[in-house]
């Protein structure tokens, strides 16, 4: 006799992120056997007692698919189906406060050579800290990133003791993948011209090497070594961001732009070396919220 088995609601969770996912009609062959929920390819992992999901690697989807069975092994009477969920739905903030090893685990790195990636202390504070490699850029991938939203960073970076370049620079980047050699993605930058004068910038990549074309570039000032907020808002074609010390409110957006690069990547802070001098960057805490 065939048996329709309806699993209303599970939990899904993504990059530590609760999610609610509505789960299709499953029509099975049924002998009243518990059910058993099965791994489903790598990266994903079923709580047997649960039903509970959890993707451990890649970006949030919007369906996925779980094996079940439903029978027994040893009595050979086992059923087999797949049941797919839908309509996730992220919860609204994520965040990593970097103070302990196991956070670092969460910002991986795009580069043409591995930057140093560490957890240090100073006085009462612990922090990330990345310090790209000789004449290799970096770009962080942090994996609780959501796609287009609003993305804060407590950060502060070196760079009033190397040689001048235009180059070396703190830089966010946002939808930022690498092929080959070459780059594509949004980068929100802050510098220093030669005689002093702070900026702050926004290029995106042509899907050529390092090419890039400019987007912006505002007066705003911030000191090297200062802890300050960056947030950077991506919304479909508009980009928005603005940087200000870490005590102060939230000014008004400093940069507004339109972008051509829609697909999908990497977010998350970086830095640019030059003349084989590295910049040294400190993060503290990134967080996510749906756009403001």
């Amino acid at each position: 006799m065939k048996q329709f088995l309806h699993l209303s609601v599970c939990r899904i969770t993504v990059h530590g992120a609760v999610l609610q996912g509505a789960i299709t009609l499953a029509e099975v062959v049924s002998t009243g056997a518990t059910l058993t929920f099965i791994n489903d390819g790598d990266g994903v992992t079923i709580d047997p007692q649960t039903g509970n999901v959890t993707v451990e690697s890649g970006a949030a989807r919007d369906s996925i698919e779980v094996k079940v069975s439903l029978g027994s092994v040893e009595t050979s009477d086992l059923h087999e189906f797949l049941i797919k969920i839908t309509d996730l739905q992220a919860s609204d903030t994520t965040q990593t406060v970097f103070e302990s090893v196991d956070a670092l685990a969460s910002m991986s790195h795009l580069y043409y050579v591995e930057p140093e990636w560490s957890l240090e202390s100073e006085a009462s504070l612990t922090f990330a800290r990345l310090v790209p490699a000789s004449n290799s850029r970096a770009h962080g991938d942090w994996t609780k990133a959501r796609g287009d939203g609003l993305y804060r960073t407590l950060l502060r970076w070196s760079g009033d003791e190397l040689d001048y370049s235009l180059n070396r620079r703190m830089s966010f980047g946002a939808r930022v993948a690498k092929t080959g050699a070459d780059w594509t993605g949004i980068r929100i930058d802050a510098y220093k011209t030669s005689d002093g004068a702070s900026k702050l910038h926004a290029r995106e990549y042509v899907g050529s090497k390092g090419n890039t074309t400019q987007l912006a570039t505002t007066d705003v000032a911030w000191e090297y070594g200062a802890w300050c907020w960056l947030d950077v808002q991506v919304v479909g074609d508009v980009v928005k961001a603005r940087l200000y010390p870490e005590d102060s409110t939230a000014p008004d957006w400093q940069i507004v732009v339109k972008t051509t690069q829609l697909a999908n990547g990497a977010f998350g802070p970086g830095g640019f070396p030059a003349l084989d001098q590295s910049p040294v960057i400190d993060i503290r805490e990134m967080s996510y919220q749906p756009a403001i």
